[in-house]
């Protein structure tokens, strides 16, 4: 039996950058995966200093992970998600608040 496998190509990519955020990481990769299932989620890290590559990694294939070697500036980090497939979509920082 020969079973097929459907690529779906993302719709929209949303691009996270970080410093140093494992704390809130998870869960705003966590937000925008059960969103939908066309969407890429590409973390960029500038050279964080915690645990973020750890955070990334429990997610596997499905979070495009991008060291930066160093801390670059903002836009520099930023640029890094030019490699997005789908629709852009940039979370300004991985922190998420509470409302209230």
């Amino acid at each position: 039996l020969m079973t097929e496998r459907i690529v779906v190509e993302p719709r929209f990519s949303v691009c996270i950058p970080t410093l140093n955020r494992a704390a809130t990481l998870g869960r705003a990769i966590e937000s925008v995966l059960a969103q939908a299932d066309d969407v890429e989620v590409i973390v960029v890290d500038n050279a964080s200093d915690d645990h973020t590559p750890a955070v990334v990694a429990v997610f596997g294939p499905r979070v495009r992970y991008i060291r930066q070697p160093s801390r670059v500036p903002m836009g520099d980090n930023h640029r890094t998600a030019r490699l997005a497939a789908g629709y852009q979509a940039d979370l300004a920082a991985a922190g998420i608040e509470p409302a209230g």
